[in-house]
């Protein structure tokens, strides 16, 4: 067996511990923070990617919300708002609003 495969592989493995995010035990740790949510009317998410990573942060909010919030999202790429769109679909919201930046 090659040593330097199996020290590659501990490598790897190191680093995605380290970078992993624990998303669940971060919602539950932060549980009074998403229960206090309820009388939000609104949302604005700016820079953001809406990337798989953070799905369940946004469906937790989204959880925790009513279905009357106005949502507002921004992007700054064309290619953006379908990855956008995507999101809020899955996560059936559809009070949304996306906002193109400009550049400056």
């Amino acid at each position: 067996m090659d040593t330097r495969g199996m020290e590659g592989n501990e490598i790897l493995n190191n680093y995605f511990k380290k970078t992993f995010k624990q998303t669940e035990q971060i919602i539950e740790s932060n549980r009074p923070f998403f229960d206090s949510l309820n009388d939000i009317s609104e949302i604005c998410i700016l820079g953001h990617s809406l990337s798989e990573v953070d799905f369940k942060y946004i469906e937790t909010v989204s959880q925790h919300v009513g279905h009357n919030v106005e949502w507002k999202i921004s992007y700054y790429r064309d290619h953006d708002i379908n990855n956008h769109k995507s999101v809020m679909n899955k996560l059936n919201i559809k009070n949304t609003e996306y906002l193109k930046l400009q550049e400056m």
